[in-house]
Formats: structure tokens, sequence, C-alpha cells
């Protein structure tokens, strides 16, 4: 019997400690930067412990949810929270601790339950804990922790023990018997230990959970690598990782243990570690984890990097001068072993290997290859945006000359001749075998590139096979000393080897259909072929804004180096000068490019002011206020306007010349803040050169800009009237004659009073009474001798040296210079800012009050807009940080809340009484770098438009709710299926596919055969952007259905906006205004939309007066203040060729808006550049600089000619035949590839008919650097008195002649009508393919 109660007893107890155990609940809560080794580790203990398990994870970047699924997650906490016996919190870092905290702050039984927070780092010696345990980490100590629970569980007592401590910094190498203390030891044993006599070294920096969990198989495989190329490597940590313990890691001396160090850990501060970096003048390299899976999942995915990470993995460590982030490692689930990436692997290694081989080698033993590009299309162009190329390049190679290097310096009239020579092999009917001949190209043996081919994977080959067949197939091989070889053209200069980058199709300017979009076309062999041979140098450095490696096919992050976008690149460093405001295609070339990023400056600026005859309009105007009505004052108005008309004012402001006589008060009510606006609009002042300061003058313009508002308001000048006068005198105005002495003396500019005491003309200062403010002039004054060191200081050759010499080269956020003066000096590695924080508190309280103004004004029509298109670009967003995104939420009737470290991190609908509108739909067009870059944000706007469409259960069917039932049901009547087409409705984000970029139109507009309105062009930007994505990531459909799709989304938009952030980048400076916003008007006709989409764009570049107004507004301020402007012809002027070219991007950009959106563009626009361009309005000599540069002038004049043809502008026949005439003449010294037959044959039907062809050359002459200015030209007929003609006397003729004549007769009449017709156009089965065959006019 006491046996059996013994037994029962112990059933009894055992019976209880199942069921403590069953009740004995423990949640985990973490971020997702916990590795998922740590959550696996702790997972497996407790199963072993008898321990159920609950996890919670909380994302590290915010999400901003709508707040009913905020509070539904925190009931799902909450109860997990109340199951629970024991709540262990992992907050590693303080970055996490603050989430973890914002999370958790109130919620209920929390602390009840006796939270334990598990800090980072290592525990005291000592101390015997639970959290001792935990903090410690690894597999022995979290197995006693779990034990300690399990046994109070049972009602146990167990004694805690110390914890087994990892130390908080070490080195370590596969083959050391332990960690290695500090640099010393770690130093003393690679070298004991170093293969091959390897004494360079590279350090890869962890974090040290990696060697607390003991899963360092990946690691030991990835030092393995850096060893085979020939290098010492080791691993190291330190915990925390800031300046003080990273400076006693690895350079406890001053002197740094690593010539390349490599990161593969977060860096949350990362900021502060830059001055570190620089201090020890190595280079940084970042890698990357793949945190969502195994390898094989990584391959097959088209994301690459996680949305999440971006932050953490990219846009911190970048501001840090960390560079080449390339993905090596997979994490699979579960908490497995780490997967190293072999390949990646490998790139990072030999990419470390090439750079320590920069700081070795003297500098006169360096190879370098440098690419420029064929921008804009033309045969004998080369340009980058805002930079002059050719004076650059003569810049660099003096520079590079003096630095050391073997290189020939060459002047710009050279860089001219020898590159445009090049760039026609590009072009049909080139002659690559004499390039062979005359050393202008290099020859790549074909045997060379097949094995490089071949030894690629079959996935990567088999596309470019199938596109473009094998090598020997490629129109750019030829036979050279018996051998098949790739003409390479370059020239060769020393060391230095210049290149045109090839088109990335062969096949582009060869007569194919250019409504097709081919972003994704798989790069030729050719293409391959030339970077193969470029790469064979020690440095590649792509020049300028921007080529097309970049722009490749890939994934969007965390690209595999065999994708399109890297394979060209292999492990050659490569150095990217880009200019200092375009951060956000920066930020491409710097992630899928591998580069350092080098920023180069803007242009400088000015205040526009007037030409001399406007000013004189201007003074008229006031002096028109002081007379009294009567006739004087009649005849000022009469004379006034005329003046109104001559500059087409009236045009710009929407009247006519009768409605300003009815009402001329009205009229100058409006003309005054537009003339306004217009003299103090930043006129940039021609190009920037690589490597040079700008003038005094020049940097006095800046200056002004950068000062302008509130030096005008410290001056007591009138802010209304400052710089309204000829642009001649901006430069000897008050403000500027007060700048002269504030650069020398800041306390005598402080006191200067340059006002006289009576106005000194017409125009009133009706600021005078106020007194100067001499504390903030003084304050002025100091900031515009800080900003003219800033100037004066040359940055862009050293920081372009320092990355040739394998050299840290520092990060700096770029940007506009007059919006961000932080952005100066250049020479410095470009850097963006944290995606997370956006849209900033700022931003949206601004965009608020902008959406405000623009809706006012949209509310005053008879149909306000119901739904509005955004197109978004990553640059304008790091510009003015996320307000176009908070303009989408205020007209969603939705807001921000974010938390104390400044990210949104949830959204709440504010309530129709104090919206002030109905909620408006949104439609989002993003190009493919804001895709890549801003994930988060589109996650966040996606979750606005179901916030707000949710609105509807409380307060009524809403547009959001109307447009997606409607999109819905068209869709389910074409086929679709229920789901799918719901989703589609939904979904407002549409852009570019995965991998590609750009729009197609921009290549399409430069193609003959186009129609008036072409829709061809509307199908195009469908083709190109229909891609929809949810929550930041695609949506899984065949391109037929997303185009379906975004056509009807398109079709019910009203209106659509872009934003301009940029004094530099505007309206008509560059093709992708006219490609996007454009688009969405073309491509809303094309889906059906009846009435043309109203285009607007928010002009944010001064930051004090953000105002939204029509593209057509802002089209006609920009003509003024640019492009007829004399200041801005004669500052292109002297840029010489390349201010040509910009001229041509004028005509050819503002012709993309006439096809895109014909009624921005109006016809007096193309007849005035035609009377500055080539009748010289301003008496600039113009025309004669213009026909020095025959071919970018031709091409301008094309363009005028195409908007005659397509009948947008209407010249006089006197006007037609003057351009006829002028293109005439250019194009009669030498055949052209790139000639449009439709343009020729308009040529042609305007001048007089030729009796026979002229014959054509045999062969186009080799362009020159510089043309000679055509004679003038004699026009017209001289009519001579002729005496008359003696009568005719007729013969008799025998019956052979008369037969004879009539034959003869017959022939000459059949000759003329086929020449005749052979003028007209012949059709191409006769003449060949216009662009490969040119007709040269008579």
């Amino acid at each position: 019997m006491r046996v059996d109660r013994l037994l029962r007893h112990a059933l009894l107890l055992g019976l209880l400690s199942i069921a403590r155990l069953a009740q004995a609940q423990l949640l985990w809560i973490s971020t997702d930067v916990t590795p998922a080794a740590r959550e696996a580790l702790v997972a497996r203990e407790a199963q072993a412990a008898g321990l159920t398990l609950q996890r919670w994870q909380v994302p590290l970047q915010a999400e901003a949810l709508a707040e009913k699924d905020r509070q539904a997650r925190q009931r799902q906490l909450q109860a997990l929270v109340q199951a629970a016996r024991w709540v262990w919190i992992d907050a590693p870092h303080a970055v996490a601790e603050t989430r973890l905290r914002g999370v958790l702050a109130e919620m209920p039984g929390l602390d009840s339950r006796q939270p334990l927070w598990i800090p980072g780092g290592e525990p005291p010696a000592t101390e015997r804990s639970l959290r001792a345990l935990l903090q410690a980490g690894g597999g022995a100590n979290t197995q006693a922790a779990l034990q300690v629970l399990k046994a109070q569980a049972e009602g146990r007592k167990l004694d805690l023990p110390l914890a087994q401590r990892l130390p908080l910094r070490g080195f370590y190498h596969p083959d050391a018997p332990a960690l290695l203390p500090d640099a010393d030891a770690a130093r003393r044993w690679a070298d004991l230990h170093a293969q091959g006599g390897a004494r360079k070294r590279v350090v890869i920096l962890l974090h040290r959970y990696h060697f607390v969990q003991g899963q360092t198989a990946w690691l030991d495989a990835w030092l393995r690598q850096f060893e085979a190329q020939g290098l010492q490597a080791l691993a190291a940590f330190a915990s925390p990782l800031d300046e003080t313990q990273l400076q006693a890691l690895l350079a406890p001396e001053g002197q740094p243990l690593h010539d390349v160090l490599v990161t593969h850990t977060l860096m949350p501060k990362a900021g502060s570690l830059q001055t570190l970096f620089e201090r020890w003048g190595r280079p940084v390299l970042a890698t990357l984890p793949f945190r969502q899976g195994d390898i094989a999942q990584w391959e097959s995915g088209s994301t690459g990097l996680a949305q999440s990470d971006i932050p953490f993995y990219l846009a911190q460590p970048e501001s840090a001068g960390l560079i080449d982030p390339v993905l090596v490692v997979a994490h699979p689930a579960g908490g497995a072993e780490p997967q190293l990436i072999s390949r990646q692997g490998e790139a990072v290694a030999a990419k470390a290997r090439r750079l320590i081989a920069l700081q070795d080698q003297p500098a006169a033993d360096k190879r370098l290859s440098l690419f420029v590009y064929n921008y804009p299309a033309g045969a004998s162009n080369f340009g980058a945006s805002f930079l002059n190329v050719p004076r650059s390049l003569a810049q660099l190679s003096q520079g590079l000359q003096a630095a050391g290097y073997a290189v020939e310096p060459r002047e710009e009239a050279q860089w001219l001749q020898g590159l445009q020579g090049l760039l026609a092999a590009y072009y049909p009917g080139a002659d690559l075998d004499a390039l062979l001949r005359s050393g202008q190209a290099a020859a790549l043996p074909v045997a060379d590139y097949q094995r490089w081919f071949d030894a690629l994977p079959a996935a990567v080959r088999q596309p470019v096979l199938q596109r473009w067949g094998p090598p020997a197939q490629s129109r750019f091989v030829r036979q050279a000393q018996g051998r098949a070889v790739f003409v390479i053209p370059r020239l060769q200069l020393g060391h230095l080897a210049v290149l045109p980058q090839p088109p990335r199709e062969e096949d582009q300017h060869l007569g194919r259909d250019a409504m097709q979009h081919r972003s994704k076309t798989p790069l030729s062999h050719h293409y391959l072929a030339v970077y193969l041979w470029a790469r064979q140098a020690d440095a590649l450095i792509h020049f300028g804004t921007h080529g097309t490696q970049e722009w490749a096919n890939g994934k969007l992050r965390g690209l595999d180096v065999h994708d399109d976008a890297l394979l060209p690149l292999g492990d050659v460093p490569v150095i990217y000068p880009y200019i200092v405001d375009n951060l956000g295609e920066a930020l491409t070339a710097k992630r899928r490019g591998r580069a350092l990023m080098v920023s180069h400056r803007t242009p400088s600026f000015a205040p526009a002011g007037f030409n001399a005859r406007m000013a004189r309009m201007h003074e008229l105007m006031h002096e028109w206020e002081t007379v009294d009505p009567g006739p004087t004052r009649q005849g000022l108005e009469r004379q006034m306007v005329e003046q109104f008309v001559e500059h087409q004012l009236h045009r710009d402001l929407g009247w006519t010349a009768a409605q300003i006589s009815a009402n001329f008060s009205g009229f100058l009510e409006l003309l005054h803040p537009y003339l306004d606006r217009l003299a103090q609009s930043a006129q940039p002042q021609g190009l920037a050169v690589f490597g040079r300061v700008p003038d005094e003058a020049q940097r006095r313009g800046t200056l002004l800009q950068m000062l302008r508002v509130p030096l005008i308001e410290a001056l007591g000048e009138d802010i209304d009237e400052a710089f309204l006068i000829d642009y001649d005198r901006v430069a000897t105005a008050r403000p500027a004659r007060w700048l002269d002495l504030a650069l020398q003396d800041a306390r005598a500019a402080s006191e200067l009073d340059l006002r006289p005491a009576q106005p000194d003309g017409p125009v009133p200062n009706h600021a005078a009474r106020k007194p100067i403010d001499t504390a903030a002039l003084y304050q002025l004054a100091l900031r515009a001798q800080e900003m003219e060191r800033r100037l004066t200081h040359e940055g862009e050759m050293p920081g372009l040296l320092a990355a040739l010499e394998g050299r840290f080269v520092p990060a700096a956020y770029g940007g506009d210079p007059l919006r961000n003066p932080d952005s100066l000096p250049t020479g410095r590695n470009l850097s963006g800012l944290d995606p997370a924080r956006l849209p900033t508190p700022q931003a949206y309280e601004a965009a608020q009050r902008l959406f405000r103004q623009w809706w006012a004004e949209q509310a005053k029509g008879t149909k306000p807009p119901q739904r509005l298109a955004l197109s978004l670009w990553a640059g304008e967003t790091l510009r003015h940080q996320g307000l176009m995104e908070a303009q989408a939420l205020a007209a969603l009737g939705v807001e921000p809340v974010w938390d104390e470290n400044g990210r949104p991190t949830k959204l709440r609908l504010v309530p129709p009484d104090q919206l002030g509108h109905a909620r408006i739909d949104v439609l989002l067009s993003i190009t493919g770098s804001y895709r890549d870059q801003f994930p988060g944000l589109m996650k966040l706007l996606d979750e606005a438009v179901a916030l707000a469409a949710s609105a509807a259960e409380q307060e009524g069917d809403n547009a959001i709710t109307r447009h997606s039932r409607e999109v819905e049901q068209e869709l389910r009547k074409q086929g679709m299926k229920p789901a799918q087409a719901r989703q589609l409705a939904q979904a407002r984000m549409f852009g570019n596919s995965v991998g590609a970029y750009g729009t197609g139109v921009a290549e399409a507009l430069q193609s003959d055969g186009q129609k008036r309105e072409d829709p061809r062009l509307g199908g195009l930007f469908l083709q190109s952007m229909s891609q929809p994505y949810v929550q930041g990531e695609p949506l899984a459909v065949d391109e037929r259905t997303a185009r379906s799709a975004f056509a009807s989304q398109l079709k019910r938009t009203d209106a659509a906006l872009m934003s301009r952030s940029s004094h530099l980048y505007a309206m008509l400076s560059s093709d992708d205004p006219f490609q996007y916003l454009g688009g969405l008007a073309a491509a809303a006709k094309a889906a059906g939309r009846k009435e043309a989409l109203q285009l607007h764009v928010s002009q944010l570049q001064d930051a004090t007066e953000p105002q939204t107004e029509s593209a057509s507004r802002a089209i006609a301020l920009e003509m003024q203040g640019r492009y007829l402007h004399p200041g801005w012809l004669k500052a292109q002027r002297d840029e010489g060729y390349a201010g040509a070219l910009q001229v041509l991007k004028t005509v050819q950009f503002t012709l993309g808006w006439q096809n895109m959106a014909p009624e921005t563009v109006r016809p007096d626009h193309w007849q005035s550049l035609f009377d500055v361009l080539v009748r010289d309005k301003h008496q600039l000599q113009i025309p004669q600089w213009l026909a020095q540069h025959k071919e970018s002038y031709a091409q301008t004049l094309a363009g005028l000619v195409r908007a005659a043809a397509q009948g947008h502008w209407h010249p006089d026949a006197a006007t037609r035949r003057e351009l006829a005439q002028r293109y005439a003449e250019l194009r009669s010294a030498r055949s052209r590839p790139d000639e449009l037959a439709g343009v020729r044959r308009w040529v042609q039907g305007q001048l007089p008919q030729s009796p026979a062809p002229a014959p054509r050359p045999a062969a186009p002459k080799p362009p020159q650097a510089s043309d000679a200015v055509p004679p003038p030209v004699v026009r017209g007929l001289q009519l001579t008195p002729v005496p008359p003609a003696p009568p005719l006397r007729v013969t008799g003729a025998s019956p052979l002649s008369t037969a004879l004549a009539w034959v003869l007769m017959g022939l000459l009449m059949a000759c003329g009508a086929s020449w005749r017709w052979f003028r007209a156009g012949a059709p191409a089965f006769f003449t060949g393919a216009a662009a490969s065959h040119p007709l040269r006019p008579a």
C-alpha cells in the first residue's frame, strides 16, 4: 500500500509539473535585425526545456499603418503579453531598443510580467543573472537560461551559472588557435602565416553575434577567397561599433591594420565614423545580406536586398563614405547556417585586390580607361548633363599629367576632332577597317572574348545568344592580322584610353522600330567586348552624368554580378564624376554601377534680369503709374501693348492684345508678379568644367542667388523690384556692390546703405523707408564669405586623384547648391538620406499649404479634378524630402504620425470638416530609380489610399472607391478574373517593370515618320510604365494585363502633377519632364480620355515661395528666362561646342513637349527660337557661333523643320525658305548618317528646284573640331533687262530629225520627272534606309 501511495504521489507530482510547464509560456520580442540563428537557438532550447515559446517581431523600420491596422496589431501583442508568464525583449543596440520601447510603451500587463530587456555588448564578468546569460549569448548560455525558466516552472530552484563570455572585440581566422585579442596580435599572426609572402591586408568587419553563435563556415570560405587573391585576410568584431571602439580595434597606435576594410554589419552610427575613415585614408567596401531565404531564393527573386533593409544596409553606410555595395551572404529560414554566395564573395575580394594595387602602383605606370557619352544623339555629339565635356577633358588630361600619369594632354579643339570621328563608328556607313588602320581603334581578338563569354553560366549566355547570335556575327567584327577581332573605337593618349560608350544594342542607329521600348534587351556582344577591353586598365572612369551601363537589367537592389548591369564591369575600380544636383540618378550609378561617385559643380547662376527692351518696358510700366489719365497715358499704354506683344507676354499670361487694351490695369496686376519671377529666376551661366573653379563674376552671381531674398530685405530694397533691370546691370546693382564689400569686410558691409536719397529712375523703392538691418547684414556677410570659400575650393581633381590612388573619398549629401549649400565643396562621394524618414514633418506642413492653394484655384472651375496623377522621381524626392508624396496624402485626406526618431509610423484620417475638400483620388507614376530607392514610401502611399477608401464606410462613397469600382467593372468586362480585376482596380502605383528604366519616348522622338500628336507615343508610355506595385512590391501580372489596368486607371484621371525642386533642372533642360509628365498626358489620350489631361508643376526650388502652376506657364517662363534670353545665349556661346549642344537639346526637348502635350508649347515659341537662333534677334552673332559647329546646328534647325512639317508652327514663306536655305548650307558640306529623310524632304520642298542633282561625294569628310563660318549667301533673284529674242525661224526638217527630236524631248521629260520624284523622297526599297544613305541637298 505504501508503494502504491508513493507511486500515486509521484504520478500526481508529474501531472502537476506537466500542467505547470504547459502554462509556462515565454514571449520573445525582437526586431527584424535579431539574427535568425539567435531566434532559432532560443526556439530549440525552449522546446528542449518543455516551454511554450511565442515570438513577436517588430520591424526596425517603422511601418506606416492605418490606425485600425495598428490597433489590431497592438491587440494581438497585448493578448500574447497577457498569456505569457515571462517576457524577454532582445534589444542588441540603441536603435532597436528605442524602437521596441516605443512599441511597448503603455502596454497593459507588461510590467507585471517583469520583462527582461536584453542589451547588446558583454555582461559584467561576475554577474549571475538571466540577463547576463542571454546578453552573452551562444549555445551554452542560452541553454542555461532556458533551464532556469524550466526550474521556475517546476517550482525548483536552480543556481545561475556565470556566463561564458566572448570579448567585446577581437580578430578571427579559421587557422588561428583562438580569437586574437588586438591589432598587434592579429598583425603578428597574419604576417607569420601569410601565404606566398602576402603583406597587403584586408579586414572584414562583422557583428559579434557571428562568433557568439559559432556560425562561421561561410566566413571561413570568404576569407579563403581573399587569400586566393594574394591578400592577408582577417575577420574582426567590436561592440559597440562606434568611433572609439573601432579605433581601438583597428588602429590603436594610429596606423590602421588594414589596406582595405570590408564591412558586413549594421552601422547605426555610420555618420560618426566618416571622420575616422577619412583619417585612415583607406577605402571601405560595404557588403549586404539577403535575409529572406537561401541562395536559390535570392537568385530567382527580382528584388535582391529587401525594401526594409535599404535604410540600414545602403543609406546609412553610404553616409559614412562606404562604396561598392555587393550582396554576399544568404540566410536560409529557420536559423540555418548562412550561405556564402561564392561569385559575389569573389567579386568583393577581387575589387579589394584592385584597390590595393592602385595604392601601390606608381602613377606613371597606371593605365586608365575613360568613357564619354553620345549625348545628345547624333553622329558627332558627345556631352553630359551641364558639363562642358571637351574643356573638362582638357582640364583632366592636364591634371593627370601634372599628377605624374603618363597621359598626353589635349586642348579642346583636339578633343573635338579626335572624338567626333570615333562617334561616327556607331552610325551607318562607318568604315571600321579605316579606324583600325589609322590607329583610332583597338582590336580585341574574338577568340579572347569567346573564352571569357564561354566561361559564363549558360543562363547568362543564352539570352545574349538568342538576341544577337554568336559573337562572330557582330557587325563590329573585322579581320586584322589574319584573325577576327572586335573593333574598339578609342583615342589612346599615352596611358589614357578614351572611348565613346557604345550603344547597348548594336542596331540602335540602324533604322529599327523606335516605338518599341527595349530597356531589358540583353547587352550586345560588342558592348560587352568594349568593356572587356576597357577594364584591362587599372581603373575605369565614367565621365559625367550619365551613361548607360547602370540602367541595364538586373535586380532592384543587391544585384547579381552576372546581372546585365554589373556584368560589363568585372572587378575594375569605377570612378564616376557626377553632377552634384542629380542625386537620385547618382545613387543608381553608385548601387548599380559599383562606382565611387565624385561630385562636380553645377554651372554658376545669376539673376536673369531683362533684355534691354524688356527693361525699358518695365520702366514704362512705372512711368504709366505716375501719369494722370489722358492722351499721354493712353500713348504709354499703346506703346506698352506693342512691347507686351513683341515679347509674347500676353500669351504667357493667356491674354490677347484686345483684352489688355480693354483692361490695362488688370493685366498689369498679373504681369508684374510674373516679371518679378522672371527677373529673379536663377539663370544658369553656361556649363561646369570639371576641376576648374568658376571665375569671380560667376561666383558673384551664384552668391547673389544664394542670399537673394534675405539680402534684399536686409538692404531695405524692394523685393518686388530688385533685379527687374537690364541683365547687363545686375553685376553692378546695389546688392552686387554690397556683396563686393561684404567679401572683404563683413563689419563694414553691415553698415553700408547704398540707397539714394531719391529714386534714380522711374522705378520706386517701396521698401526705402525701412532702415537697413545691420545685424542681418553682418550675418549675411559672414555667410557670403563662407560660401565664397566653398565656391573657390577646388576639390574635384583631388577627389578623382584620391580615388585613382585607392584612397578613401569622404561622402557628402548632394543637391542643388542654392538650396543646399552643404553640397559644396564638390569633389566628394555623393550619398543620399534615410528614406525611412520621409516625408518629413516640414515637408508635410508645406505640402498641405501648397495643395490647399492649388485646390482653391481648381475649385473655381466648372469641373474640379476628382483624381490627380503624381509623377514621382527619386532625385526630386531626395531634394524636397517627400513633399510630393505629402501632397498625395493631403489630396486623400490622410496624415502621417511620426515617432520620436522622426519616422512616419502611423497614418490617420483627417476628418472631413478639417479637410476643406472632398477626398481626391490619386494615381502614382514612378520612375525606375524611385522604385529602387523608395519602396517604403510606395508602401506608405498604398496604405494611405486604402485608408482613404475605408473612410467611405462612415462618410459615404468617395472618389477612391468610385474609381476602384468602375475600373474593376471595366476589367471584368475585358475578361479578367474577378479577384485579379479587384486587385488591379485598387492599385494606384504604376511604373517600369523590375530591372527596366525609362520610357523609350525620347529615343522614339528622334526617329523619322512621326505624325502630329502621334498616338504611338502614348502607347509607348503605356507599354513602358504599366507595371503595378502593391505595398512597394511588383504585382505578378503579364504585360497586356498591366497595360489594360493602367490605361483604365489613367483615363479616369483629370490632372497630373510633377515637381521641380532644382534651380538648375527645369522643364526644358532634360528629356525627363516631357517623357514622364508629358507621357502621362499622351498615355491618357491613348487610353481613351477625350479631354486633355491638365498638367501642373509644383515649383519648389524657392523654399520660401513654393507654388503650383500649369506646365504651359512653367515652360513659357523658362523660355523667357533662359532660351530666348540674351544672357543665357551669351553664356552658352562662350561655352563653344558644348554650348551649341545645349541649344540643340533645348529645341529637341521643346519638340518633345510639343509631341507629348501639344498645348504646352505655342507656335510663337518656335518663331521666337527661329528669331534668336537664325535671325540673331539680339545681335549676339549667335548664328555665326552655331555655324562653327555645323552638325549640331543642323540638328537644331532640323527640330524647327520638324515643328513646321508636323504643323505645330506655321511660318510664312520667307521664313520657311530662310530656314530651309540655312539647313541646306549646313548639310551641303558632308553626308550625314543621322539625317532624317522627312526633314530632308521638307527642306527640298522649300528650295528652288535644281535642274540636276549634285554629284554625290565618294566618302564623307571626316568630322572637324571647328568649321569656318560659311560666307554670306545671296538669296532671291536678280532681275536684269533681257533683249528680245530673234524670231524663231522654222526650216524644213527631215522626218528622221523630227523623230529624233521627239525622242530626245521624251527622254528629257522622263529624266526631269524621275528627278522630281527622287527629290520628293523615293520609296525605301529604292533609296535604302534613310538613316543609312542620306541624300545630299543640291
